[in-house]
């Protein structure tokens, strides 16, 4: 398996995670004051899942797993083999928010998303990392 494109995936999630650390508002208050401030967030987190869905691609391309028609089928076909594909599913749910109702996004649901979701993009680094590393040792 060549994971070099993945693992380049990965650093451009990880970078991205540092850039949303630093557009983090320290409450939602501060998050809704600013108009440029949110969409920046939103931009951030449709570049972050887009980043996620892509790596995912890559991994299904490189275990041969088929063609998927679809996003969906991807990621059905990925949690045969990763639990972590349902936050991966929510993450595409969210993104999809962002992209097709961008002039009604809930500021509370983002402002939430960046709370108590941010830390499973690097939980997704993480698993992604320790599945590569037990394909190798397989192959050994």
């Amino acid at each position: 398996m060549d994971d070099r494109r993945i693992l380049s995936k990965l650093r451009e999630i990880e970078a991205l995670l540092q850039e949303m650390e630093a557009l983090r508002p320290s409450s939602f208050e501060h998050y809704t004051k600013s108009l440029q401030s949110r969409r920046a967030i939103e931009r951030e987190f449709q570049i972050l899942i887009e980043c996620v869905i892509d790596t995912c691609y890559m991994l299904t391309r490189e275990l041969h797993l088929g063609p998927p028609a679809d996003d969906e089928q991807m990621l059905d076909i990925l949690a045969t083999k990763l639990p972590f594909i349902e936050k991966v599913q929510a993450m595409k749910g969210f993104r999809n928010i962002l992209v097709h109702k961008y002039g009604s996004v809930d500021d509370a649901k983002v402002y939430a998303f960046l709370s108590e979701h941010l830390s499973d993009f690097s939980e997704f680094i993480t698993i992604i990392h320790a599945f590569l590393d037990k394909i190798k040792n397989c192959k050994k």
